[in-house]
């Protein structure tokens, strides 16, 4: 496999990790992530249960690959303001921007490559979940 397809198999899955945080209902909030084989995460803002950290993980884990499985397209290049319920601060809203979506939900401003349907990028492995001052680094690679 050649490197940009590794590196949009990567991104789009911290794309879904945020996605399944979302419909498990973690009162977490995306805020950074790495993309890069071997050091990939996603980080956000917000707190979980200590006891509770090896539950989360499965439940996320669970959660990606059966978003996965479900063969979504995933579209890019639209206007922002038509697809996104809100645009973060720091995005200029003069030029058109790259928005990620996957089918059947919101859009996510982006500006990097992704798959065209999730079932390209293969099974997500949680690896670890960490918690530090108010956020939670979740650690994943992919199978």
């Amino acid at each position: 496999m050649n490197k940009v397809a590794e590196l949009s198999r990567l991104h789009t899955a911290g794309h879904l990790i945020g996605l399944a945080i979302k419909h498990l209902g973690l009162p977490l909030m995306s805020r950074q992530s790495h993309h890069l084989p071997g050091e990939s995460y996603v980080e956000c803002k917000g707190d979980i249960d200590e006891n509770r950290k090896e539950e989360i993980k499965t439940a996320i884990e669970e959660e990606v690959n059966k978003l996965i499985a479900e063969n979504k397209p995933i579209v890019e290049r639209v206007q922002l303001v038509e697809m996104c319920p809100s645009i973060p601060y720091q995005v200029p809203n003069d030029k058109p921007m790259r928005v990620v979506i996957v089918e059947g939900e919101a859009g996510i401003p982006c500006g990097e490559s992704h798959v065209c349907v999730t079932s390209q990028i293969g099974r997500v492995i949680i690896n670890e979940i960490s918690t530090k001052n108010g956020n939670v680094r979740i650690c994943y690679s992919l199978n």
